[in-house]
């Protein structure tokens, strides 16, 4: 699943959408496929693209990208709170881009100590990846974010990274994540589902 525009575009098999409403849009991949009309005009609700290959039609799509690789955290403190933040007006958890010739884990730890001041982090395990696309001048850029949960006893004051547009970092209790389920991006609103 890879949001495009906020909108999901599943790449999968006929028998991966069995039970599906007949609403949901489907496409049949075909070799010359244009992602041009999905990726400039995705539907709204999501589409399948579907095709026997995966592993071509993949291919295909990431062919239409510049990627990038990010890394983050859902981290859980000893309240059971999770570390979130507030970056250019939406909720979000805290990631950033994996450098040249770092590991993924090490840039997920790095990137959140960095956006909110934190220490003490221990990966617990990976826990999932997600895609999304946007443009930055011109170029279509397709972000693979490498989910890890973490665990810390850091109980410091966090510090939001300014300089990233985040404005806030806090820890939220699991009964007032509805204030940043209500304003966030779909793939980190799964993450907190």
């Amino acid at each position: 699943k890879v949001f495009i525009r906020e909108e999901p575009v599943f790449i999968c098999n006929s028998d991966q959408i069995k039970g599906e409403s007949a609403e949901v849009k489907i496409i049949h991949f075909e070799i010359n496929f244009d992602w041009s009309v999905i990726i400039d005009h995705p539907p709204s609700g999501g589409v399948y693209v579907i095709g026997e290959n995966i592993d071509l039609i993949w291919s295909s799509f990431k062919g239409c990208f510049q990627e990038i690789a990010a890394a983050g955290g859902v981290v859980e403190n000893t309240k059971k709170e999770i570390l979130c933040i507030f970056r250019n007006g939406k909720w979000d958890l805290p990631k950033g881009k994996v450098e040249d010739q770092e590991e993924i884990e090490a840039a997920a730890i790095r990137e959140v100590e960095e956006e909110c001041g934190i220490e003490r982090l221990k990966i617990v395990k990976h826990f999932q990846n997600t895609y999304h696309t946007y443009e930055i001048n011109g170029v279509q850029i397709l972000k693979t974010t490498y989910w890890y949960s973490m665990k810390t006893s850091f109980n410091s004051p966090l510090v939001p990274q300014l300089e990233e547009g985040i404005t806030k970092a806090e820890w939220v209790k699991n009964d007032d994540l509805k204030k940043v389920k209500a304003n966030t991006y779909k793939s980190i609103l799964e993450l907190l589902t």
